[in-house]
C-alpha cells in the first residue's frame, strides 16, 4: 500500500504539539474553522478496507494523513514510507507513542483482531458441528495449521496462543 509521503519536519513541528504520553495532537497556530491554537487536531474515520476500524487523520499542507503515522514521523523524524505503523495494543485510537512500532505487512498482519464473525469469543477458535468440539487452527504463511479439536473452548484458545507464541512472538494477539 502507497502512503503519502510526510511533510516537511520543521512546518509540521511549526502547526501542531504532539504528546506522546497521551498520543494527542494540538493545534500550535489557528488555521480557520475548529483548528485554533490548543485545540486537539484530528478527525475520526472510518477505514476504507475494514469498516471496524476506525482511525484518526489530520489535515496538513492540504493532504490527510493518519495520526499514528504523523506522531511516528514528529517523534523519530523519519518517514515510515511504504512501511506500516502497528497499534501494539490493536486499540487504533490509542496514539500514544510507547503504542506504536514500525512494522512490515506481514508483521502487522500478525496483530490483527479477532473477527467480528468469529462466534467462540477466542482468535482462532471455532466450532465443528460434526464432532461437536472446538477446533484451534492457525494461519501461517498464507497457510492454515491446524491445532486439533478439545472439548474446551478456553482449552482450544490457549492452544491457539501457545501457537501464535511459537509464529508470531512479539507480534501475536490473542
Amino acid at each position: 500500500m502507497k502512503h503519502t509521503p510526510m511533510p516537511e519536519l520543521n512546518y509540521l513541528k511549526s502547526i501542531l504539539d504532539y504528546n506522546p504520553d497521551t498520543g494527542e495532537f494540538t493545534w500550535k497556530v489557528d488555521r480557520g474553522g475548529l483548528a485554533k491554537a490548543g485545540n486537539i487536531a484530528g478527525s475520526l474515520v472510518l477505514d476504507k478496507r475494514d469498516f471496524n476500524s476506525k482511525y484518526y487523520y489530520i489535515m496538513a499542507d492540504r493532504k490527510m494523513y493518519k495520526l499514528h503515522r504523523l506522531a511516528y514521523f514528529y517523534v523519530t523524524g523519519t518517514d515510515p514510507g511504504d512501511m506500516q505503523i502497528d497499534h501494539i495494543n490493536g486499540n487504533t485510537l490509542d496514539n500514544r507513542f510507547e503504542n506504536l512500532r514500525l512494522a512490515t505487512n506481514a508483521q502487522n498482519s500478525k496483530n490483527y483482531k479477532k473477527p467480528i464473525t468469529n462466534k467462540s469469543g477466542f482468535k482462532g477458535v471455532s466450532w465443528c458441528k460434526q464432532n461437536k468440539k472446538w477446533y484451534a487452527q492457525i494461519k501461517v504463511n498464507n497457510k492454515k495449521i491446524y491445532l486439533g479439536r478439545y472439548n474446551s473452548k478456553l482449552y482450544a484458545a490457549l492452544v491457539y496462543a501457545r501457537a501464535a507464541k511459537k509464529y508470531f512472538g512479539e507480534w501475536r494477539r490473542v
